[in-house]
């Protein structure tokens, strides 16, 4: 069974052409960013991190993802659940 984490997380190794440490990781997202036309500030901000990565970025998608990190109560997308969420998924990646 997948999960949305899950699914975000491969689609981010998918992106950068493969599972790698993060610091690695790291890298190649700042590259894939500066390769681009806008500026994403993929490091803190969850928002920029799913844009840059193709992923749905919007309130719902956000909200569902929250929800399986174990947010509990309503996701509105304020800036301190955003950062909650960024740092979750940065979690997330340091792991693999």
């Amino acid at each position: 069974m997948s999960t949305i984490i899950g699914d975000f997380i491969r689609a981010i190794f998918d992106f950068i052409g493969g599972v790698k440490p993060y610091a690695q990781l790291s890298a190649e997202l700042d590259a894939k960013q500066a390769d681009g036309h806008q500026h994403l500030n993929w490091r803190e901000s969850i928002v920029d991190l799913m844009k840059l990565t193709g992923q749905d970025s919007s309130l719902d998608a956000r909200a569902r993802l929250a929800r399986e990190l174990g947010h509990d109560g309503p996701f509105t997308g304020t800036a301190e659940q955003n950062v909650w969420l960024h740092a979750r998924v940065i979690e997330k990646l340091e792991r693999q």
